[in-house]
């Protein structure tokens, strides 16, 4: 079962729609170990501590200089360009849809992994070094880090 930490910055009511038991997975919100408020780096070590992949839209887990394995289950960073229900939803959509294609093994196995998912595609940081992938069918070249 793949486990999940949902940092308060994330538009929860997308993530609450995925029928997570039947996927194999649990998923931990704020409210349900009253972090909401909490510090990122207690978060972090929050997700750590429970051996849960940390899935924020938060920039300013970026700033925390956040290194691949840090968080040893990994961080799933949703960066649409805009914060709303039905971008992150979209998005969370593309990616899953993305992994099942591309991991079929294993498509929700994040460890020592720093995955940022945007409009754009994923970019893949590890020990090493990151990969930017687009999204299958797009050829536009890859961002600028």
């Amino acid at each position: 079962m793949t486990k999940f930490l949902v940092d308060e910055c994330v538009d929860q009511k997308p993530i609450r729609a995925i029928p997570a038991r039947a996927k194999g997975f649990e998923i931990v919100f704020p409210r349900d170990r009253s972090f909401s408020g909490a510090s990122d780096i207690s978060v972090a070590k929050l997700a750590e501590r429970e051996a849960r992949v940390l899935v924020t839209s938060d920039s300013d887990f970026y700033q925390l200089h956040l290194k691949p394995g840090d968080v040893s289950q990994g961080v799933l960073w949703l960066h649409p360009k805009r914060s709303s229900k039905r971008a992150i939803g979209d998005l969370l959509e593309k990616f899953c849809r993305y992994r099942l294609e591309s991991f079929a093994d294993r498509p929700y196995d994040f460890s020592g992994q720093i995955i940022e998912a945007t409009v754009d595609g994923v970019r893949t940081s590890s020990e090493f070094g990151t990969e930017f992938s687009p999204w299958p069918g797009d050829s536009s070249p890859a961002p600028s880090p």
